[in-house]
Parts: structure tokens; C-alpha cells; sequence
């Protein structure tokens, strides 16, 4: 009778630790594992924000180069001075931006509008970088095809 008194006493007495423990070590894995699931989360979300951000970019840059070949080099052309007036360079980057929006795909344009604030100031500073861009490019062209002999 003595084992069963000792084993009723050390099971009254270990009983709440091991439950203790037992509740302890799920708590930790549970924390593990939202720790693990976040950062998947934030993963994911990093990768879809980069993919928005290059498909802008690469649409943008598609953008100011259709506007350059149709418009602006038309406009150019006819100028006595061969400089677009402030209301061409306007509808240029109207055209642009309506080249972006509509070549851009539905999600991805959502999710722009909800992350940059002011949607309308972030979409003219890209436009205007890639504008840099092409004219940086376009320049380096003029300079290889004068410095390659004929």
C-alpha cells in the first residue's frame, strides 16, 4: 500500500508540472510557428511590392518611349525652335500617364494606389526618371554612333 500512497502523492505533486510544461512547450511552438508564418507573410508581401515596383518601372519607361516616337518627336519637328511648348509637354506626360494606367495590370495598380500617397506625385517623379532615362540613353547613342567611324 506504501508504492501506491508514494505514487498517488508524486502524481498530486508532478501532475501540475507536467501540465505546467505541456502548456509551456505549446505555447512556445505556437510562438515559433507565428513567428515563421509572419515572416512568410512579410516574404510574400516584400516579393508582391518588388514585382509591382518593377512591373511600374518597366511599364513607365514603355510608356515614355511610345509618347517620345508619337508625339513628342512630331512636335519637335514642327517647332520653329525645335522645343515642345509647356502645353505639349503636358499632354506628353497626360499621354504617359495614360499609356501607364492603362497598360498596368488591376492589381498591381491597386495596390500603388494604396501605397504611395500621393499616387499623382509618385507616378510624375517615375515619369520624370524615366524621361532622365531615356534622354541619358538616347544621348549615349548620339555619342557611340559620332565617336564609331564611318
Amino acid at each position: 500500500m506504501m508504492n501506491v500512497e508514494i505514487f498517488d502523492m508524486l502524481m498530486s505533486i508532478l501532475a501540475p508540472l507536467i501540465t505546467m510544461f505541456a502548456i509551456w512547450g505549446v505555447t512556445k511552438v505556437s510562438g515559433l510557428i507565428s513567428a515563421q508564418t509572419e515572416k512568410i507573410s512579410n516574404e510574400t508581401l516584400r516579393n508582391s511590392i518588388e514585382g509591382v515596383n518593377e512591373e511600374a518601372s518597366r511599364i513607365m519607361l514603355e510608356a515614355v518611349r511610345y509618347t517620345n516616337q508619337k508625339f513628342v518627336d512630331d512636335a519637335k519637328a514642327n517647332a520653329e525652335d525645335g522645343k515642345l511648348t509647356p502645353e505639349q509637354i503636358w499632354k506628353a506626360m497626360q499621354s504617359s500617364k495614360d499609356y501607364f494606367l492603362g497598360h498596368m495590370s488591376d492589381n498591381a495598380l491597386g495596390i500603388l494606389v494604396a501605397g504611395k500617397k500621393p499616387f499623382d506625385e509618385w507616378i510624375e517623379e517615375l515619369m520624370i526618371s524615366k524621361v532622365d532615362e531615356v534622354k541619358s540613353s538616347d544621348v549615349g547613342k548620339k555619342l557611340m554612333e559620332m565617336s564609331s567611324p564611318n
